[in-house]
């Protein structure tokens, strides 16, 4: 996912925060 949003890194944040409660 990282790698798709790498442009973004405030997406990124959100992608991490969904992986850890996923």
């Amino acid at each position: 996912t990282r790698v798709i949003i790498a442009h973004r890194p405030s997406t990124i944040a959100s992608a991490d925060r969904v992986i850890q409660l996923g």
